[in-house]
């Protein structure tokens, strides 16, 4: 039994394929049911038949008489095409016969068929609408994928820890005062002196000062809604942490602006312009001598992280490693070293850390509403810590400061 590949003859045909073979489909229609799976006529015949019966124009009908002579000299009378497709064509003829056979009459193309290119099957085919929102609001888009998971970790920006209560000395209290008085000795006048018998004794006068340190407040506030608390548990509860966080933080943060301010700065020493090839940890101890030249004992060094290495690493010119000989369990020359990015890269501070004095509160945290707040379901929780740092003025003396590349250019032997 012989078939008719309809596309193929069409296209060798040279004619638009859609209309082409809607036509044709419109002609031998019952042909595609019956006579294609058992015909004895030839295709010609079969054509003539149908163009009687269907009662087509002359004009169509020539077109079609001269549509199966040619199939049937190029295919040999093949076709391939399934039931589905048959009916489908079929009723598409039948929707547009009209349209079709003006076609045909003012030999103008017609497109009746959409052709479609099925895709592979893949992840990224994208996502799917999970419904429409009664009333306002738009499709809930969701994943396609089954095989999907929602992590339970909560992940957020990184911050440097905080230092300064490892470093100075700290009480956290309920109530910080609103202002410290602090009493500190002022200049000597006379001093202590070897007499001669029957000599008068040297007067020797001690003065004081009183000196005001004011309390400063750390705080931050969030705001959230209603919905948001119920429908975002976890991240709600993590928000609340973060502004917790936050305010420890920024007490960290201004603690230490407030030493870098009060701190001495390096300025010279006995060792300018005397060190070979001066490096950080040269500076270090340099400082730690300044200050012990004052009366004090210095203890600590805040370093930046990336500055650290400056501290721990030493080669030879032949980039041979050295260990550092002032370094011992951790500690320079017996200072601990603190290597944080709160610190500048620029600087580096050594410092006797008991010469400083801190109290605090904890993290106060109210909740509330204000303004609309309460008729917006909105609410605001505020999140706080006073604080107080005390130093004397002639302990300032004990804390230097110095920028790295300034004080290496004063060291360096010339």
């Amino acid at each position: 039994m012989k078939k008719i590949n309809i596309g193929i003859a069409l296209e060798k045909r040279g004619a638009k394929l859609e209309s082409e073979q809607a036509k044709f489909i419109d002609a031998v229609g019952e042909e595609l049911d019956g006579a294609l799976e058992e015909r004895d006529l030839s295709l010609t015949n079969l054509m003539e038949d149908k163009i009687k019966a269907l009662k087509i124009p002359a004009d169509v009908s020539e077109e079609l008489r001269n549509l199966a002579e040619k199939i049937e000299k190029q295919t040999g009378g093949q076709v391939n095409i399934s039931e589905l497709q048959k009916r489908t064509l079929r009723n598409k003829i039948k929707e547009n016969h009209t349209a079709i056979v003006e076609a045909f009459r003012s030999k103008k193309p017609l497109d009746l068929f959409e052709i479609r290119v099925a895709a592979p099957h893949l992840n990224s085919n994208g996502t799917v609408a999970l419904g429409t929102q009664v009333g306002s609001g738009t499709a809930v888009v969701g994943n396609l994928l089954d095989n999907i998971d929602e992590s339970n970790v909560i992940a957020t920006i990184r911050r440097p820890d905080n230092f300064i209560y490892d470093v100075i000395f700290n009480t956290q209290v309920s109530k910080v005062p609103e202002t410290v008085i602090k009493t500190e000795q002022s200049t000597v006048e006379g001093s202590v002196a070897v007499v001669a018998e029957a000599n008068a004794k040297p007067l020797v006068q001690y003065k004081w000062v009183k000196t005001a340190t004011k309390r400063k407040k750390y705080a931050g506030r969030i705001e959230w809604s209603e919905e948001f608390e119920i429908d975002q548990e976890r991240i709600f509860a993590e928000v609340v942490r973060m502004i917790e966080r936050d305010v420890l933080r920024a007490v960290n943060n201004g603690l230490y602006a407030d030493i870098v301010t009060l701190a001495t700065a390096y300025t010279s020493s006995a060792q300018s312009g005397t060190v070979i090839l001066p490096n950080v940890t040269d500076l270090a101890i340099v400082l730690q001598g300044v200050i012990a030249n004052q009366n004090y004992s210095a203890d600590t060094v805040l370093i930046n992280s990336g500055r650290l290495v400056d501290l721990l690493v030493m080669k030879t010119a032949e980039g041979a490693y050295i260990v550092n000989p002032m370094f011992a369990n951790g500690n320079l020359n017996g200072m601990r070293v603190i290597g944080t990015p709160t610190v500048a890269t620029t600087d580096i501070v050594v410092m006797e850390s008991a010469v400083w004095r801190e109290r605090h509160t904890g993290v106060i945290m109210r909740i509330g509403t204000y303004n609309e707040q309460f008729i917006t379901n909105e609410m605001t929780l505020i999140a706080e810590i006073f604080s107080v740092l005390e130093i004397a003025n002639i302990d300032r003396v004990g804390v230097m400061k110095a920028t790295i590349a300034t004080a290496l250019a004063d060291l360096k032997k010339v």
